[in-house]
């Protein structure tokens, strides 16, 4: 993943495309990650377009509230203008003022009259009131964008601190994630059955490069669970998934079974390690005492060569300048602007 750009002698990004990594050059996919850029703009654009015109048709609405507001708190505020010269005469100015006045004060000492006026002055301020309230959160700077002129340095720039490279990153963890759990388990030792413990561990020394793996019932074969070669070099394993069942009677029996089924060497799979006092006896027998824990640390690492070449199966080099990563960038980004 450090390769670098033989033209330009930069190191290589990677983005996701289809549960794949496509490595890039940012200065070889200038010019591409430029149209990304330039329709995320246009799709952002008109997305604030859209959200001015429902802004300003809201501001409209919650307006035209205010206006009927005070429409409904003045209603019958005005009917005395308008009724009084029915109910008294009117022959000048002064007159009609005196029957509006007379109107008023009709309408304010009489009990149901002056409960029908509270209610619909009290119903025209809750309107006036919520109107103001939802205005004030509507926020009156309606955002416009305006659009710039983008060069292809602050094009790239922007590509690259988007989440894209990101999630790339992400992805990646996930990667080593499967390929750790394919290389080793994800079942906790302890809680396996000396027999899954015996698959696991051939699994782990077939990692080491141990070939013709065979298993063996332990109460018929002198304590060996596992036979296999390497290099043309034929060893007997013994599996021990608790240290402290190892003793000298059980180091004894693999001595034996190493002879009977012609073996050159012999081996303890312990998950942890043994004794200072066991590991003294095994060594006097001439048996290994393996710490499978360590062991699989080490099998499981990033820098362990198969997960390069695990990796390779993930990765697409021949898009060094991301033409086909903006036609696919495009589509989904324009789909993404139809569901929203």
């Amino acid at each position: 993943m450090n390769e670098k750009c033989e033209r330009h002698n930069k190191k290589r990004n990677q983005v996701v495309q289809d549960e794949k990594l496509v490595l890039y050059c940012p200065e070889c996919a200038k010019q591409n990650i430029l149209s990304i850029i330039q329709l995320e703009d246009q799709l952002e654009f008109q997305k604030n377009h859209e959200s001015k015109q429902q802004a300003l048709y809201k501001k409209n609405t919650l307006h035209k509230q205010i206006t009927l507001g005070f429409i409904i708190a003045l209603y019958l505020q005005v009917t005395p203008w308008i009724f009084s010269p029915f109910f008294y005469e009117v022959l000048s100015v002064e007159q009609f003022i005196k029957s509006v006045a007379n109107g008023y004060l009709w309408m304010w000492t009489q009990g149901w009259t002056i409960l029908v006026s509270v209610f619909f002055i009290i119903l025209g301020l809750v309107n006036i009131i919520d109107a103001k309230k939802k205005l004030k959160k509507l926020s009156l700077q309606i955002p416009v964008l305006k659009v710039k002129k983008k060069d292809l340095n602050n094009a790239v720039t922007r590509f690259q601190n988007s989440n894209r490279l990101q999630q790339s990153a992400e992805y990646m963890k996930k990667l080593h994630k499967k390929y750790v759990e394919q290389k080793t388990t994800i079942t906790p030792v302890e809680v396996m059955t000396e027999y899954e413990l015996s698959i696991y561990y051939a699994r782990l020394i077939q990692h080491l490069g141990y070939e013709n793996v065979k298993f063996y019932v332990p109460i018929e074969s002198y304590g060996i669970n596992l036979i296999a070669e390497k290099d043309g070099v034929k060893s007997a394993f013994m599996v021990i998934k608790d240290a402290r069942r190892l003793n000298a009677q059980s180091i004894s029996h693999l001595a034996i079974g190493r002879a009977y089924y012609d073996c050159e060497k012999a081996s303890i799979l312990l998950h942890g390690e043994a004794s200072k006092e066991m590991q003294q006896f095994a060594h006097e027998m001439v048996i290994q005492c393996w710490d499978m824990k360590k062991i699989e640390e080490k099998l499981t690492s990033q820098t362990v060569d198969d997960w390069a070449n695990y990796l390779e199966g993930f990765l697409i080099k021949s898009d060094m300048d991301l033409k086909k990563y903006a036609i696919y960038e495009r589509e989904r980004l324009l789909h993404l602007s139809e569901l929203h």
